[in-house]
């Protein structure tokens, strides 16, 4: 393993997750003033059906492919063709079934072709996940950040300009489909040209196809299961309070969505080099998970003693006034973010080592703690239930992943980055009380820095194993 190579990927693909994070999350507002209450609902609506059709096209076969690539990567050529060519069947099964839906929930005025153009976009993107599989496999995450940043790009700009333009919701949707037509088209032409991917070598095998469906449907159960316990809580709302307590809940939970960019990083350039090692422990693999462990904890308990001293501020700033009930739940919701950061990575770290079974079994008891502590909380405690719903699933999830994943790895060396990181956070929440008279942008921003220095200045952290290989070599001539 070159940790060279794994630093050198998490700065890829860091720039490929916040272009695709920050512009989608910036797109939020301006989509709100622009289309209107009932077109930004319709939007939303048609956004939330589109990630299900990605994941039923998808049905967990880029991540098979990936771990398995990542171990022979001279099977890579097949393997891509068969999956895509799944990938296109899929089509002929979702479109039917999506239409279905369509016909017997009866959405009222344009919300039918808005869904079906976003559903379009949705099927282009597993497309191109697929593509990017084959990126992460080979490790060479710059094409990775480059399709993302390229296709955010123009469908922010395109967006953006038919709000202005004032062309209405269904223009403003199919943005996203020249994005997707356009990222497709540019990673196809670098797996042809950089990869030297040949149609004429393809020789169709129904039993890989097989094998591949049938591999891949434990990942795509639990993607679908992350993605139905993490909205549990405002369906049970939607039951039992009124629509302004779920914009509450709703508005702090976006919040928190926003940070899984931080784990999203991490396991995407992670994930093949755990793969390779293969489910017996050995020193390179508990050195690997190790630095993670580290590194997450570097985020995650900063961000929670943050968001409790900072949450009124962060809120008036996005949200405004009107929405000061979200502070209490952005407080309570920063524990469960905090515990997603390393339930994200160990799951990834699960389906490495090939225990995606075992992770799907904690998944669906995870989905029955979260739905039975949601209907119990919110009859007392209302949209504050929810939020301690989310952090008491998590918190199972975290355990029970915990005790699956140890048996991959040896002990973890030392624990010293705890108190550490303790210590730069407690730094941190002084500045933060002394100078809350500031702007809450500035104040995040000397947190941030004040957090860092300290941390640097205790040794909880050296620049060796952050900045990247090129700009070492120049520290170290220098």
């Amino acid at each position: 393993m070159k940790s060279a190579t794994i630093k050198k990927n998490t700065y890829f693909v860091a720039i490929g997750q916040i272009a695709q994070k920050v512009l989608a999350f910036a797109l939020v507002p301006l989509a709100a003033r622009g289309l209107g209450d009932d077109g930004f609902g319709i939007y939303s609506l048609a956004g939330a059906i589109m990630y299900f059709v990605l994941l039923m096209n998808d049905i967990g076969i880029n991540h098979y492919i990936t771990r398995e690539i990542a171990k022979d990567r001279s099977q890579a050529q097949n393997t891509f063709y068969h999956a895509f060519l799944i990938k296109l069947l899929m089509i002929g099964i979702n479109i039917p079934l999506l239409l279905l839906f369509l016909k017997l929930t009866n959405y009222p005025g344009q919300a039918d072709t808005a869904i079906l153009i976003l559903s379009g976009y949705g099927i282009l993107s597993s497309m191109i996940q697929l593509v990017i599989g084959i990126f992460q496999a080979h490790e060479v995450m710059k094409y990775e950040a480059l399709i993302y940043t390229i296709e955010k790009s123009a469908i922010t700009a395109l967006a953006v300009f038919t709000l202005l333009m004032k062309w209405g919701l269904l223009v403003f949707c199919g943005t996203f489909l020249v994005g997707g037509f356009l990222s497709l088209s540019l990673g196809l032409m670098i797996l042809f040209r950089v990869f030297r991917f040949r149609l004429g070598t393809f020789h169709l095998d129904l039993s890989f196809v097989r094998r591949l469906f049938v591999e891949g449907m434990p990942f795509g159960l639990s993607l679908i299961l992350a993605s139905v316990y993490s909205y549990i809580g405002i369906l049970v709302l939607s039951f039992l309070e009124g629509p302004e307590v779920i914009g509450w809940y709703s508005a702090a939970f976006r919040l928190i969505a926003l940070t899984t960019i931080i784990p999203m990083i991490l396991v995407g350039s992670t994930y093949p080099a755990l793969s390779r090692f293969g489910a017996e422990p050995n020193s390179q693999k508990t050195d690997l998970v190790y630095r993670c462990v580290k590194y997450l904890t570097f985020m995650a308990l900063p961000l929670i003693a943050g968001a409790t001293v900072l949450s009124t501020g962060v809120i008036n700033l996005v949200y405004g006034v009107d929405y000061t009930h979200s502070i209490v739940i952005l407080r309570i919701l920063v524990w469960a973010a905090a515990l997603i950061f390393y339930n994200y990575f160990l799951g990834g770290f699960l389906k490495a080592m090939n225990a995606q079974k075992r992770l799907v079994r904690i998944q669906v008891w995870g989905l029955i703690v979260n739905l039975v502590m949601n209907v119990i909380l919110i009859q007392y405690y209302s949209f504050t239930g929810a939020a301690y719903a989310t952090v008491l699933t998590e918190g199972f999830i975290f355990i029970a992943c915990l005790i699956a994943a140890s048996r991959f790895v040896a002990r973890l060396p030392e624990y010293q980055f705890i108190g550490k990181t303790l210590i730069a956070t407690c730094g941190m929440i002084g500045v933060a009380l002394l100078a809350r008279a500031i702007h809450i942008l500035p104040l995040i921003l000397i947190c941030v820095i004040t957090y860092t220095l300290i941390l640097y200045g205790i040794k909880g952290f050296t620049l060796q194993e952050i900045v990247p290989f090129r700009m070492q070599k120049w520290m170290n001539r220098a």
